[in-house]
């Protein structure tokens, strides 16, 4: 593999973990709950907890904060280790057949837990009740996932792997991760996650800028997602600071946006233990409105102008779906810029503090991508050589 392919993909794995990791402790807060507890995000933030109607820091050893990954980043890892196994393109059966059972038999580390579990465990309630009927369901996975009652933007936060295989060709990425999430969501869910697929491959593309990368997200993007991509981005002003574009944005967002409040996944599973969402809070099918992790992500990657440090940190001070926000403006800044675009020290404490080694999975990854390359090759110079016999042919300079 490329050495500064790896070094932006391994940009886009920290990217995403780091700026979950920020975002987390502060998932489901407003902004200005969070300016009054932390004040203007500017890097890791200690675990917090509500007492007497009040947001507060504690002392804990687990939980959300200190560095501690999410489930933003577990799914990455599971996509990621779906394509190391399978060693080639996903489709919806292989959700069902390779990624499904990562995500719901694997034992991995989590953080969060300070112990090994299955993931599945981890996930909000619908996304563990979407995992579970999956794999013991008979219907065809590419139509599974317009059977759910729920639309969250779980396929959107972990769709960057797809992107990364189609390194430079957004549109294939696009069209990959509407197949591969079929199982999982559908409407402005599946929508999002194809949108991101195709940003994380346009962010990767030689020459890439934030500009270019929200450039083919608005091309690409259809009905409300790209509706609210265009008002997130519109909202900014060049030059403001945080307390006048974050604001902005927030209101420019909010005619599209399907539910009022974020329902951070452990006020969910507290509140929902079937699985189900309250139905004033499900984003069901629509054409008309979508959820705003994405077009805010793509909106402080652009004020940031693919700055790491801000990207994630505005995206985390923003509030809301913080962990989600900051994780995708993380790995969209990561993987324009690389690895070497984000602190040192930042870095190793997201490695100590989780467990990992994402340098080390950046490479398995990228040679991984290569092979499944190789492939492509093949298979498209069979096209080439297809084409050319039968030109050849219809031409008469073949025997008949």
């Amino acid at each position: 593999m490329v050495e500064e392919s790896c070094l932006r993909l391994a940009g886009a794995l920290y990217g995403g973990a780091i700026g979950d990791a920020i975002g987390a402790p502060v998932e489901g807060l407003k902004r200005q709950e969070i300016l009054r507890l932390e004040g203007p995000v500017s890097g890791f933030i200690r675990p917090t907890e509500r007492s007497d109607g009040q947001w507060i820091f504690c002392d804990r050893i687990d939980g959300k904060g200190d560095g501690r990954i999410t489930d933003d980043t577990l799914m990455v890892e599971a996509l990621i280790a779906a394509y190391l196994e399978k060693g080639a393109h996903l489709s919806a059966f292989d959700y069902r057949e390779v990624f499904a059972p990562i995500v719901a038999r694997r034992m991995i580390w989590l953080p969060e837990h300070q112990r090994e579990m299955v993931l599945v465990d981890r996930l909000a309630g619908a996304e563990q009740l979407q995992i579970r009927t999956l794999l013991r369901s008979p219907h065809d996975p590419r139509f599974f996932g317009a059977r759910l009652h729920t639309i969250t933007c779980g396929a959107a936060m972990c769709a960057w792997p797809i992107g990364a295989v189609h390194a430079g060709d957004p549109q294939g990425a696009y069209d990959a991760a509407l197949a591969f999430f079929a199982p999982q969501t559908y409407s402005f869910g599946l929508e999002q996650a194809a949108v991101m697929a195709a940003a994380t491959a346009a962010a990767l593309a030689p020459g890439a800028t934030a500009q270019s990368v929200v450039h083919v997200s608005l091309s690409l993007a259809r009905d409300a997602t790209a509706e609210m991509i265009g008002a997130a981005v519109e909202a900014l002003r060049p030059g403001a600071d945080r307390d006048t574009d974050l604001p902005s944005v927030h209101a420019a967002v909010q005619p599209w946006h399907h539910k009022t409040d974020h329902v951070a996944d452990h006020d969910e599973s507290d509140s929902a233990p079937s699985g189900q969402l309250r139905s004033e809070d499900a984003g069901l099918e629509s054409r008309r409105h979508t959820s705003e992790e994405l077009p805010v992500a793509l909106a402080m990657l652009l004020r940031a102008d693919g700055c790491f440090d801000e990207a994630v940190c505005a995206g985390a001070e923003y509030g809301e779906d913080a962990d989600s926000i900051a994780a995708m403006a993380g790995t969209l800044a990561g993987a324009l810029k690389g690895i070497q675009s984000i602190p040192d020290d930042w870095r190793r404490y997201c490695d100590r503090q989780n467990r990992r080694d994402y340098r080390g999975l950046a490479i398995a990854f990228g040679n991984t991508i290569e092979r499944i390359c190789q492939l492509d090759r093949q298979r498209f110079q069979c096209r080439l050589d297809a084409l050319a016999a039968d030109m050849s042919y219809r031409s008469g300079d073949s025997s008949r």
